[in-house]
């Protein structure tokens, strides 16, 4: 009996021996976040270009002027640890302050090249965006715009393509473009210049004929108006 006390009582600490080991590894912390907000790239894994870092922080200015959105792009070089894409994710987003903090609509796309399985990506949106991007539209646009450059390691091309084509959806969802510094979106769009322009020849059209008919008219002597009787 006191053997077999003793080992479950050897079995229990050796339990706890190894929790504590395991937790006290640094492979399975959490990376640290290190970003700059002057930079919308974050390139620890360095897989980007230059010229791709300028694109991203182009567009992400861009949109910032236009209308409070931005863009990051945060990659790892290290593997996630006891977190998740999704929580380390929030942790990045957070830290960066991406977007306006009235609007709250940052877009990140976190890139993971070295996690298992080929490596993984993911994207989070502020929650001012949170009907505007859904997890499907948003998991939609890395299936068409990431993934088929991803599996062949071409992370610059897949970061550019992403990046315009949420660039693209921003600018739709708040009715402005990257050459412009903003259009009011508080009611839609009837093409009122060309109205005014096609109000303003008609108004021409029908003055130039007025005009016509008037030199036209016969001048000569009028009847004479009022009259008496017999």
């Amino acid at each position: 009996m006191k053997l077999k006390t003793f080992a479950r009582r050897a079995a229990a600490a050796g339990a706890v021996l190894a929790a504590l080991t395991l937790a006290a590894l640094p492979a399975l912390a959490a990376p640290k976040v290190q970003v700059s907000t002057t930079n919308a790239v974050a390139d620890h894994a360095d897989i980007l270009s230059d010229e791709t870092e300028q694109y991203v922080n182009d567009v992400s200015i861009k949109l910032s002027d236009a209308c409070g959105a931005q863009i990051g792009v945060y990659t790892l070089d290290e593997l996630l640890g006891s977190t998740t894409m999704e929580g380390f994710a929030y942790d990045v987003f957070n830290a960066w302050g991406l977007g306006s903090d009235d609007l709250d609509n940052g877009v990140l796309l976190l890139l993971a090249p070295n996690e298992a399985d080929g490596g993984d990506y993911y994207i989070m949106r502020g929650d001012g965006l949170e009907s505007q991007l859904s997890f499907s539209t948003l998991g939609s646009l890395l299936d068409e715009y990431m993934e088929p450059y991803w599996v062949n390691g071409d992370y610059d091309t897949g970061t550019q393509k992403t990046v315009q084509a949420l660039a693209n959806r921003l600018c739709s969802i708040y009715g402005v473009t990257l050459n412009s510094s903003y259009t009011d979106t508080s009611a839609p769009d009837k093409g009122g210049p060309n109205v005014m322009r096609f109000v303003l020849l008609v108004v021409a059209v029908l003055l130039v004929i007025w005009l016509i008919t008037y030199l036209m008219r016969p001048r000569g002597p009028r009847p004479p108006h009022g009259g008496g009787g017999g």
